[in-house]
């Protein structure tokens, strides 16, 4: 009779399958540089989509890494906080970081589910950060000048639609001289229109990196306002008139797990 021929190459296949898998749980923080100018260059380091995630007592550790970083300013695009968690770690960590660098943000989605979000953002500028809902502020750093604009999430009450999102936009008209003008918005789908205005520089949040990512590629499973498979999941996106920077976010909750996309922090050097 005769034998069946074992296959001893099956446990060690089922073994690096499951590694193969484990690995994409993976969520130890990741800092991604996007080298936009090598010389002289402005450092921005742009951080996303918290969403009140704790990273070690009173943020600690995003601190740490935040202060390593050296930035010269710090750019918050939206969801900082969240309406189903508390509030403390985001105030916690724009209190450590503030007295490293000057802090931007702009609200998003999740940040306007608050029934007193005006109360939060009078908070944060309390706490120094520029909330920059409508404005435009100037950055004088190593003998360049950045001017920074900022838009309220559409999810506002006075900007549900995309007719008032571009009414704020066209309301940031008067800018400034500058090297570079840089746009800090919540939603990258938006980028059409962001393209019909003279901004060099879109940083942008909001997709959660797709919250899954196929191994190897940029491409996310799905994001909100994009739906399954985005363009536009996280990273760099070059255009004629400007570059968009999608940071893929900070929140990591076993109820909405990060499949091979780390949470980051995205250093741009302008």
């Amino acid at each position: 009779m005769k034998k069946t021929p074992r296959r001893h190459w099956r446990p060690i296949a089922l073994f690096a399958l499951m590694v193969f898998i484990l690995m994409g749980f993976r969520e130890k923080l990741q800092v991604t540089t996007v080298e936009l100018k090598k010389e002289n260059a402005v450092r921005l380091l742009l951080l996303s989509d918290l969403h009140a995630t704790e990273y070690g007592e009173n943020q600690v550790e995003l601190i740490k890494e935040i202060e390593s970083l050296t930035p010269d300013a710090i750019m918050i695009a939206g969801d900082l906080f969240d309406e189903r968690r508390d509030t403390a770690p985001a105030f916690a960590l724009v209190e450590g970081i503030v007295p490293l660098a000057p802090v931007y943000y702009v609200c998003g989605n999740h940040d306007l589910q608050f029934h007193h979000y005006h109360s939060l953002f009078s908070q944060l500028e309390e706490r120094g950060v520029v909330v920059l809902h409508g404005k435009t502020e100037v950055l004088n750093v190593r003998d360049r000048v950045i001017s920074v604009s900022g838009l309220i999430d559409p999810l506002s009450i006075s900007h549900r639609e995309l007719f008032g999102y571009r009414t704020h936009l066209e309301n940031l008209m008067d800018l400034p001289e500058a090297d570079t003008h840089v746009l800090l918005a919540h939603r990258p789908e938006y980028i059409s229109l962001y393209r019909e205005f003279p901004f060099d520089v879109v940083l942008a949040g909001h997709t959660h990196g797709g919250q899954a990512r196929l191994p190897f590629s940029r491409r996310g499973l799905i994001a909100p306002g994009q739906g399954l498979f985005p363009s536009l999941s996280g990273g760099v996106y070059p255009y004629e008139e400007l570059t968009l920077v999608i940071s893929r976010g900070l929140s990591r909750f076993r109820t909405m797990p990060r499949i091979y996309n780390p949470p980051e922090l995205v250093l741009v050097l302008l």
